[in-house]
């Protein structure tokens, strides 16, 4: 799947689907992006960790994930400007790592990422996405919901402290907020 789109900007940007084989050829953009949308976690006082596509999947397994690009044109060389990966769950796709060049935000990557997301779910039958969101993230808090998205009780996530710092969130696939059909 490839789609085109423009930012609110008038940046260009192409949204295309991806394996894992050709992630492994990307990961220095890879990296690079996600080291820019998340520094909190670039700049943590642990040793610097080595990255390969097992560490950004975590608990996932690379081999099953799909990954969502946002380039700045069609060129497969051109850079990458957004991204997510999803990975297979028993109703449902996870949505992780969901994030936009800081410098694009509010533009509409983001919701263009999240409804490739969508449609790849409604092509492989699932009912389902469910992504998490720390509570400071006002804009990715925002843009979930306005996808439709709702929180899943009971599944508040605490960091280091007793207080939740990141809420689970869910979307059937195909409807948008208030239980309209969407259209894709």
């Amino acid at each position: 799947m490839t789609a085109e789109g423009t930012t609110s900007a008038s940046v260009p940007y192409t949204i295309t689907i991806v394996g894992i084989q050709d992630i492994d050829l990307q990961l220095p953009q890879v990296v690079g992006l996600l080291e820019s949308c998340f520094p909190q976690e670039a700049d943590g006082e642990e040793a610097p960790q080595e990255h390969s596509v097992d560490s950004i999947c975590g608990l996932y397994d690379p081999q099953c994930t799909i990954w969502v690009l946002a380039r700045a044109s069609e060129s497969p060389s051109a850079p990458l400007v957004g991204l997510a990966f999803l990975a297979p769950t028993h109703n449902g796709l996870f949505l992780a790592n969901l994030c936009v060049l800081p410098s694009l935000r509010s533009s509409g990557i983001g919701t263009a990422l999240l409804r490739a997301a969508e449609a790849e779910a409604m092509n492989r039958g699932h009912e389902y996405i469910v992504g998490t969101v720390d509570l400071s993230n006002v804009r990715g808090m925002s843009l979930y919901e306005r996808l439709g998205a709702e929180r899943v009780e009971g599944m508040a996530l605490a960091g280091g402290g007793a207080r939740p710092t990141a809420v689970r969130l869910r979307a059937k696939v195909g409807v948008g907020r208030e239980g309209e059909e969407k259209r894709t």
